[in-house]
């Protein structure tokens, strides 16, 4: 019964590995865009980049009012 497991856990990490493996040659590998005319073409960057100054992913609550001034 043991061998069973086993056998399940080991065919179960391989084709998980085989699958990663798969996917990152295929994430690698993906010229179906490039026709080979010119230099191929580059990684899209994100133009701002994540931390504080990052634009929010939500709306920002509206700033406390500020005190009524005396004259």
């Amino acid at each position: 019964m043991i061998w069973i497991l086993l056998a399940v856990y080991a065919a179960l990490c391989l084709g998980f590995a085989f699958g990663m493996l798969t996917a990152a040659f295929f994430r690698d590998h993906n010229d179906s865009a490039w026709d080979g005319a010119g230099p191929p073409p580059q990684e899209q960057r994100p133009t701002q980049r994540a931390g504080y100054n990052a634009l929010p992913t939500y709306p920002r609550p509206a700033p406390p009012p500020s005190p009524p001034r005396r004259l």
